[in-house]
């Protein structure tokens, strides 16, 4: 997509059938996992690059799962433009010591698509692998971060984060947008939208937030 490594899923490659995604804010619907998309700032800046933030604080990068709604759509195309058409599940990304496996290997491959309109077949890559341990979340309905931006997603942001090397996060500060290493670089990071008011939109959550009474 020029400034964004997207990799999608292709079902044939599956050998365990789609990965379809339901319960939850999902309901009643069944989702098709269709794309995973990572947002990163630039390293050498301790530029942060999520586009959510958890208690105010931004990450320095962010997984997104994006799936179709195949309960009332027939492809990824037609739903993301129509209502209850996608879902998004958000994934934080914080630094650390070791990064997390799955988040690796897409690191790895990520090394033979430094260049725009590259491509490469990523094997025995577990999309679950990605999510963090908790299934504490909030969700809201919004739209998509990229063009056009259509106001037909459910997101769900998960609550904790999982981890990458700063190692590993300047592997994806090396992508380019241009399509030859003949042209002068124009770096793909940082590749975030900013953050947007929420505009009276309603956050919602499985997390039991327990109040301080007044004394």
């Amino acid at each position: 997509m020029g400034q964004l490594p997207l990799v999608t899923i292709n079902d044939s490659l599956i050998e365990q059938g789609n990965i379809n995604i339901s319960g939850g804010p999902s309901s009643p619907y069944r989702y098709r996992l269709h794309h995973v998309v990572v947002h990163f700032g630039l390293v050498a800046n301790d530029e942060r690059g999520s586009e959510h933030t958890i208690d105010r604080v931004r990450f320095p990068a962010e997984i997104q799962l994006l799936a179709y709604n195949t309960d009332l759509y027939a492809n990824f195309t037609e739903a993301m433009s129509q209502s209850r058409g996608l879902l998004a599940v958000s994934i934080i990304v914080d630094l650390g010591t070791v990064s997390n496996t799955e988040l690796r290997k897409l690191t790895v491959a990520s090394q033979s698509i430094t260049y725009k309109g590259t491509k490469t077949i990523l094997k025995r890559f577990n999309a679950y692998g990605l999510l963090p341990q908790t299934q504490d979340y909030i969700t809201y309905e919004g739209s998509l971060t990229f063009p056009g931006c259509f106001e037909t997603v459910t997101w769900v942001i998960m609550n904790n984060p999982i981890y990458i090397t700063k190692e590993d996060l300047q592997i994806w500060n090396d992508l380019q947008q241009t399509e030859t290493k003949q042209l002068s670089p124009v770096l793909m990071s940082p590749n975030y939208r900013p953050l947007k008011p929420l505009n009276g939109r309603l956050l919602r959550t499985n997390i039991n937030i327990k109040y301080k009474k007044k004394s």
